[in-house]
């Protein structure tokens, strides 16, 4: 009865950490989800380990250090700025990819690395802007992430035109986008947010 009711307890806490995991998504992005999950996931199966006896405390802490010492020193991957087909993804998988990183979250170095890297990214993106060649509603979402991570307001108002365009032409997953960049602008503005995305 005791292993029911603590596969039960295991049960209910991935559950909730999933639906945490999906909560926070929309404030950090996947980064501290990702975490979150991989944490959890990562207990189970170590208890599974030690409870089969096939793994020790020092076992368990040695495969701990290891993971958390890739996850810090893993590199940014490189920019990709070359004009071409697929740009404007390269450039929003850039960005997100910088978001997960998990030095990113843990050292101020780290933080204003991404943020020179998104310069360079909005740079980029401003030019095709300034050409009028974001014209397809996927690559206008895509820009209009890097505009949303820009420092000022215009570059914000700009990531909320792209992201409205985008999502009037069918791109569901702009509708975050827009809202978040409504959020943000106001916050910019002084004012309070509508949609609460920004933390």
């Amino acid at each position: 009865m005791r292993n029911y009711k603590l596969k039960i307890f295991w049960f209910l806490i991935g559950y909730f950490l999933i639906g945490i995991s999906f909560v926070l998504k929309y404030a950090w992005g996947w980064a501290v989800p990702l975490l979150l999950l991989a944490v959890f996931f990562l207990i189970v199966f170590i208890r599974l380990l030690i409870r089969k006896g096939n793994l020790n405390l020092y076992g368990v802490l040695g495969i701990s250090f290891l993971l958390l010492l890739v996850a810090l020193i893993r590199p940014f991957s490189d920019l990709k700025l070359e004009a071409g087909h697929g740009f404007y993804k390269e450039q929003f998988e850039t960005d997100q990819d910088d978001r997960m990183m998990l030095k990113k979250i843990l050292f101020s170095s780290a933080q204003e690395q991404v943020m020179i890297r998104d310069s360079i990214r909005l740079s980029h993106i401003k030019v095709k802007d300034s050409l009028g060649l974001i014209i397809d509603p996927l690559d206008q979402y895509y820009a209009a992430m890097i505009y949303h991570h820009g420092k000022s307001l215009a570059d914000v108002e700009r990531a909320l035109e792209l992201a409205t365009a985008a999502f009037d032409q069918g791109i569901a997953r702009a509708d975050f986008l827009k809202r978040a960049s409504y959020d943000r602008i106001q916050i910019r503005k002084g004012k309070k947010q509508k949609f609460g995305t920004q933390f």
